[in-house]
C-alpha cells in the first residue's frame, strides 16, 4: 500500500507525509499521531524509531504467547498419547495365551 498509495500521493500530488501515510490505511491512529508530531518537530526519524521499537516489542510478546500455547498443546497431545500407549500396553500385558 505504501508503494501504490503513499509514494504516488507524495511525489505526483505533493501531499505531505502524514496525510499520505494515512491514505494508505496501514497505520494505526496512534502511529499517525506520533508521525505527525515528529513531522511538526522535525524528529520524524526519532518518532519512527519509537514506533518501530513499540511494535517490535508488541510482536515479540505476541509471538512468545503463541509459542507458549503451541508448546502447551503439544505437551497435552504427548501426554494423551503416552497415556493411551500405557493403557494399551497394560491391556496387552494382562492378556495371557491359553495354556495347553
Amino acid at each position: 500500500m505504501i508503494k501504490t498509495v503513499t509514494i504516488p500521493l507524495m511525489l505526483k500530488e505533493g501531499e505531505s507525509f502524514v496525510p499520505a501515510m494515512e491514505a494508505a490505511g496501514v497505520f494505526t491512529k496512534t502511529s499517525l499521531t506520533r508521525l505527525k508530531t515528529g513531522a511538526e518537530t522535525g524528529n520524524v526519524l526519532s518518532a519512527a524509531q519509537q514506533i518501530a521499537t513499540y511494535y517490535e516489542a508488541e510482536t515479540t510478546y505476541k509471538m512468545n504467547n503463541i509459542i507458549e500455547y503451541i508448546q502447551t498443546f503439544v505437551g497435552l497431545f504427548i501426554a494423551i498419547a503416552i497415556t493411551l500407549l500405557t493403557v494399551v500396553s497394560a491391556e496387552i500385558a494382562t492378556v495371557s495365551p491359553p495354556m495347553s
